[in-house]
């Protein structure tokens, strides 16, 4: 990694620990595991179609177990007139610091979620 990078890098793990120590959970909160988790996030890596597929697949079956899904795929670069079938955002989202942003990526982090999986293959 060259230093630019290096910076980068530390300034977004610096950005997430401070988000993490802003985050306080209500009281009377308990654990929440996938079998009473009613309402999950999806996070992946969409570039790859069969990651896409076995993600959409997995999401459709929680759905059909009776709780809310939402997906979130990152995506290197989205093709004109690609058709997705799942919120996404692209590196021309992230900032200087590798954070996300954008409307996709704030309308996915200010939902109510019970449990954010990241799913990698």
């Amino acid at each position: 990694m060259g230093v630019v990078q290096d910076i980068r890098v530390r300034a977004h793990k610096k950005s997430l620990r401070q988000k993490l120590r802003q985050r306080v959970a209500p009281a009377g909160r308990q654990s929440v595991n996938l079998k009473n988790a009613k309402q999950l996030g999806l996070l992946f890596d969409a570039d790859h179609p069969d990651t896409r597929k076995t993600v959409l697949a997995y999401a459709e079956k929680l759905r059909k177990q009776g709780k809310q899904v939402r997906v979130l795929g990152y995506l290197r670069e989205l093709q004109e007139g690609e058709s997705l079938g799942f919120r996404s955002f692209t590196k021309k989202d992230l900032d200087w610091a590798y954070r996300p942003k954008g409307n996709e990526v704030s309308e996915f982090m200010n939902k109510e979620m019970d449990l954010l999986l990241h799913l990698s293959l």
